[in-house]
């Protein structure tokens, strides 16, 4: 599974990569994978933090994703954002 991720604010591309159970990353010139995720740095935090969840974020308006839009939900734990 690839996933693009574009933070806006910063102007930086990254590119995710599952393979084996095996997450890698690297900066991207040019996406190249099936889905996009795009946010600023803030939203990524707060994903992080596990304060918000990508549907949360999606519907805020804080995160947008685009192409297979099943590819995150599928990598995502199933939990509520942590109190």
């Amino acid at each position: 599974m690839t996933i693009n991720v574009a933070v806006t604010d910063l102007r930086q591309q990254f590119v995710l990569i599952l393979s084996n159970s095996a997450l890698t990353w690297c900066k991207a010139a040019k996406p190249r994978g099936d889905t996009t995720l795009t946010l600023a740095r803030p939203a990524l935090d707060a994903l992080a933090l596990r304060q918000t969840i990508l549907p949360e974020a999606v519907k805020a308006g804080l995160a947008k994703v685009e192409g297979d839009a099943a590819s995150p939900r599928r990598c995502s734990p199933c939990s509520t954002p942590s109190t």
